[in-house]
């Protein structure tokens, strides 16, 4: 007899087998991971650690409240989050629910997914950070996979089969609706949900097109079923988000905007508009801007810091140790027009005939013949300049020392 774990927590996807997302039945397993001709909103969903999360709007990110809020990469850039922004929603307006608002501080410059007002029927599409799907496996007569190696970002496809089903853990209460895997592709790409894909995207066609239906937020497996594993019957669980629509929409609208809510969003020392230069008016939701190498959220130079943080110029005389805090220190203000400082910057600024820490590698793609710039011992080093005193003091003390002691002497 098939007995599906009922009992399985919300917190399946984070507590369970590692990470994995969306399994699909058709080819080989590893396919569609660029949108689908109907794409229903591919680009709005986005790499929340080994996660999911949807952008819809605003500066807000939709994800599984057991995700938590955090830096989300969308279209291949990573968006930072503002810290501390996370609104966990409550079923029923009293008990907490596994759905998570969170804010961004750049814009993702991906498209805004539609909420749905009612609840979902018919055919969905899935959208999560997947594994692909490995080897096919029967247990207990019940055919199906083990997760493969590799990961990446899958759609999928399902039908609902049931809506208006709560979901608890004891902790969260969450309405969700349920999808289940069905031999002989019922659906073209006949898609279930496991590990990696809680606050994954679910879309559903409505009135006007597709709208974002769902959130996944745990997969319903066998009784002992092996680890690890995708088998047909399991189901996915997906937040019902017209349950939650009012709430988001009211959230969304009742938080003032980055440029005018008393907070330094992005970081930079300055808040809101017209102090943060990154704020075209007071109704930007966005303390950044795309026009600011040093105030648009981004890594421009892929050295890991990004943008202008005072911290890093706490101690600007002192080029003997790596800068302080995550600031890039090419930025020395918001409004700097570059994060790329003289030691990576790809130019030979001080007409040595050598350039940067790397020869200039990692800025032109090759390196200067002559080799990199002895005085740029790493790529934050802001002069490529030697030190006028390059002697330090101590050599200045000892020249010094005659004199002072003939003065003392003549005292």
């Amino acid at each position: 007899m098939r007995i599906l774990l009922r009992a399985i927590l919300c917190l399946a996807l984070a507590w369970g087998a590692p990470a994995a997302a969306v399994i699909i039945a058709s080819g080989d397993g590893t396919g569609n991971t660029s949108a689908p001709l109907d794409d229903p909103g591919w680009d709005s969903a986005g790499k929340r650690h080994i996660f999911t999360g949807v952008y819809v709007g605003d500066a807000w990110v939709l994800t599984a409240d057991h995700v938590g809020e955090g830096d989300i990469i969308f279209a291949g850039t990573l968006r930072r989050a503002v810290p501390g922004s996370g609104v966990q929603l409550l079923t029923d307006g009293a008990d907490p629910a596994d759905l998570l608002l969170f804010r961004v501080e750049s814009d993702p410059a991906v498209p805004a997914a539609a909420i749905a007002s009612d609840p979902p029927s018919g055919e969905l599409v899935m959208i999560g950070q997947g594994r692909n799907r490995g080897a096919a496996i029967s247990w207990m007569g019940i055919d199906g996979w083990q997760y493969g190696i590799g990961r990446a970002m899958r759609w999928g496809s399902n039908e609902v089969e049931a809506t208006s089903r709560m979901m608890s853990d004891g902790v969260r209460f969450t309405v969700c609706f349920s999808t289940d895997l069905s031999q002989g592709l019922p659906t073209e790409h006949e898609a279930q949900a496991a590990g990696g894909d809680s606050g994954g995207a679910v879309f559903a066609m409505g009135s006007e097109g597709w709208e974002l239906a769902g959130i996944m937020v745990t997969a319903i497996n066998y009784a002992s079923q092996p680890s690890q594993t995708v088998l047909y019957g399991n189901e996915t669980w997906s937040a019902q988000l017209a349950d939650y629509r009012d709430q988001i929409l009211s959230i969304m609208a009742g938080t003032a905007p980055a440029c005018a809510d008393g907070m330094d969003d992005d970081g930079d020392g300055l808040a809101d508009h017209p102090d943060d230069p990154g704020c075209a008016d007071p109704l930007d939701p966005f303390e950044t801007s795309d026009s600011l190498p040093c105030d648009d959220g981004i890594d421009n130079d892929g050295d890991g810091l990004t943008d202008f943080d005072p911290a890093t110029f706490a101690d600007p005389g002192d080029e003997t140790r790596p800068p302080a805090g995550l600031g890039d220190p090419g930025c020395h203000d918001p409004s700097w027009i570059t994060e790329s400082p003289e030691c990576q910057d790809g130019s030979d600024n001080d007409g040595d005939g050598m350039t940067d820490y790397d020869g200039g590698l990692s800025a032109n793609g090759s390196a200067d013949p002559a080799g990199p710039d002895p005085v740029c011992l790493a790529s934050w080093k802001r002069s490529e300049a030697p030190s006028p005193y390059p002697c330090g003091l101590g050599a200045e003390l000892a020249l010094a020392l005659p004199l002072l002691i003939w003065m003392r002497r003549r005292r």
